[in-house]
């Protein structure tokens, strides 16, 4: 699969841009309401996308070999489902040929009670 294709898996709802924290003594992880800074939160889209890596230290590229590693991915992600070997839903922009059904379902973040890390100061 090239990069291009691997790319389109991706449904563009926000949720992977949720700030997380890690419980070590559980090993859980807990994902907030906070998103990245960089997150547009009406798009769902990142607004530094090609640099992010070297910008936000924070942000991690999904690749086929730690797609399984990244335990805080939704069941809904585009990823996840390829190598999961499941089907696309409906919803997913490579199955309705549309960017919005992914908002319409209601998959993404948008319209959510999230707001951005820019928009949070020190009290």
């Amino acid at each position: 699969m090239s990069g291009k294709e691997w790319e389109s898996l991706c449904c563009k709802c926000g949720i992977c841009c949720l700030n997380r924290f890690h419980d070590i003594k559980s090993g859980r992880v807990y994902i907030t309401s906070i998103a990245c800074r960089n997150l547009d939160l009406e798009t769902c889209l990142c607004a530094i996308y090609p640099d992010r890596l070297q910008i936000d230290r924070e942000c991690r590229r999904i690749t086929p070999d730690n797609v399984f590693k990244l335990k805080w991915l939704p069941k809904t992600c585009g990823y996840l489902t390829v190598v999961e070997k499941r089907n696309f839903e409906w919803w997913h922009p490579l199955i309705s040929g549309s960017a919005e059904t992914v908002h319409q379902a209601g998959i993404s973040i948008r319209n959510k009670q999230i707001r951005s890390e820019g928009d949070i100061t020190d009290a």
